[in-house]
């Protein structure tokens, strides 16, 4: 079953003119309707200067082949999927070599980020009461649900507990990144192995 969505991914890093051409026919083999640079000389003009993007529609929004090769050869991505009509939720995902895994968030049509009031209201009572009171009203927050953490922190030591809410406001709604401009390298490193894709 299949039902195409449309997306956008955003590519940038370095990589080799044969990475390029393995690149754009995956694109073209796993997103249809799509506009972006399709020709190499294209991309080699914009070589160090911006991204490159592709839009178009793929089979749920998604493009999981793409997102693999540009994980393998350490190329950063942002991938915005519109939601399934009445099903599913647009999400915007992005990737970059020193992250671990892929960050995903669920977003609204226009592409801004969507929190789930039950997890921000908490953090925002406990902001607002701290910056209003201080520290004595720690105790009044140790049973309610998302804070426990943050509120165990500031019993071991007030001073860090702005700092664990800054850490969880920026878990829920994190920095999408910038991304490096495409960048192609023309000669080919000894040490890099181009691998057969099935």
């Amino acid at each position: 079953m299949s039902e195409p969505i449309w997306m956008s991914i955003e590519i940038g890093g370095d990589l080799f003119k044969e990475t390029l051409e393995e690149l754009i026919n995956l694109i073209g083999n796993v997103m249809n309707d799509i506009t972006g640079e399709f020709e190499i000389k294209d991309i080699i003009k914009i070589s160090g200067l911006k991204t490159a993007v592709w839009s178009g529609f793929s089979n749920y929004g998604e493009c999981d082949e793409i997102k693999d090769l540009c994980r393998e050869y350490k190329l950063s991505y942002i991938h915005y999927s519109d939601a399934i009509a009445g099903e599913g939720d647009a999400v915007r995902c992005w990737w970059i070599p020193k992250m671990g895994r892929e960050t995903r968030i669920i977003t609204s049509y226009d592409g801004s980020p969507v929190v789930e009031i039950d997890k921000i209201k908490p953090l925002i009572k406990l902001l607002l009461a701290y910056h209003k009171d201080g520290e004595s009203i720690l105790p009044l927050f140790i049973k309610e649900e998302g804070v426990k953490n943050i509120v165990e922190i500031g019993f071991k030591d007030p001073e860090k507990i702005l700092l664990a809410l800054e850490k969880k406001f920026k878990k829920l709604m994190p920095d999408i990144p910038k991304i490096p401009p495409i960048r192609i390298i023309q000669d080919v490193r000894k040490d890099h192995e181009f691998k057969e894709r099935p």
